[in-house]
């Protein structure tokens, strides 16, 4: 266990001192900070007195005095009872909903996917992934994980815990809206498919939101940090793509009267989905141009590659207004 080097990282940005800050108070390389919170080394006897004085604790509780409130503080990040009373009561709404559609003769089929989806393959299996784990202490397969990269654990665990949570309220807040909404027909819209549609916007923008506020909480090393905070505005440019396409392709396909398997359907489905790889080969190659960025090279520019993909991105999505016309 690397308690030491923990505790430093810690009590440096519980002070909000970036590690080159600490580097120069201490008269040592932003490296040597590093090294000392990844444990790959340890300070000297006179280092650990002057961390001390900065972070004004104790040099034990550095060393040994915090190992058993560290350790007990991980333990009690658990995801709760919430998200499976969440999961539970969705079940029961899709149980409900099917019971009384098949007596009612009134199920709406479409309905009735949407919510299994929302609540078993999202909601419960999600729950599931996060807390094994949290109990397994196993993220090697969450989206984002780097096994090389040094992470505040606590942290990360906190993030997963508020993610499940989140998604556990807001999917059967959402489940009980689409059963109810289903069966109202005002003004003529089809309002499952525009709750499904908030909903998708509420769960991913939450998620989006709750790691951005995490970022600078959960990196030890402060390259780390920078790097996912220039990864941010790419994939929110990248998520605006998806939904202006998205809702340029429901637009046009209201307005126009378009009927599924017909021609003009798919030219509209081919043009969005078109986007969409454009939109998603210029992110992904962006991100793995931010991940092998240097902090010793010069500051970081978006890539002609990427802008390339942009553009060819907003052609596609303006495209489809024209097969509306």
């Amino acid at each position: 266990m690397n308690e030491l080097g923990n505790n430093i990282a810690r009590y440096r940005k519980e002070k909000g001192i970036s590690q080159e800050k600490l580097a120069e108070y201490m008269e040592i390389s932003r490296q040597a900070v590093t090294k000392w919170e990844s444990g790959t080394s340890k300070p000297s006897t006179e280092n650990l007195l002057k961390l001390s004085e900065l972070f004004g604790v104790e040099v034990e509780h550095l060393l040994s005095a915090d190992i058993e409130k560290n350790q007990k503080t991980v333990a009690d990040v658990s995801m709760g009872k919430a998200p499976w009373i969440w999961c539970m009561i969705s079940v029961i709404c899709v149980v409900v909903y099917f019971l009384y559609g098949i007596l009612n003769g009134t199920l709406y089929l479409g309905t009735l996917i949407c919510i299994f989806v929302i609540a078993f393959p999202v909601q419960l299996f999600l729950n599931l992934f996060f807390s094994n784990a949290l109990q397994n202490q196993d993220y090697q397969n969450i989206a984002g994980f780097h096994p090389d990269i040094h992470y505040n654990m606590n942290e990360v665990k906190k993030l997963l815990v508020n993610i499940n949570q989140h998604v556990g309220l807001v999917s059967t807040f959402y489940i009980f809206l689409i059963c109810i909404g289903s069966y109202s027909d005002a003004m003529n819209i089809d309002i499952t498919g525009l709750l499904v549609f908030f909903y998708v916007i509420e769960v991913v923008g939450t998620i989006v939101l709750l790691n951005y506020r995490a970022v600078e909480r959960i990196y030890c090393d402060e390259t780390d940090e920078k790097k996912a905070k220039l990864s941010w505005p790419i994939t929110i440019v990248y998520l605006l793509l998806l939904l202006v396409g998205t809702i340029i392709y429901m637009l046009v396909f209201e307005v126009k009267g378009f009927e599924n398997n017909t021609v003009p359907a798919f030219i509209l489905t081919g043009i969005l989905v078109l986007g969409i790889i454009f939109a998603t080969i210029g992110y992904f190659k962006e991100n793995k141009n931010v991940k092998n960025w240097s902090l010793t090279k010069e500051k970081f520019k978006i890539s002609k590659f990427y802008i390339i993909c942009f553009l060819l991105t907003v052609v596609s999505f303006i495209t489809m207004f024209f097969v509306g016309c």
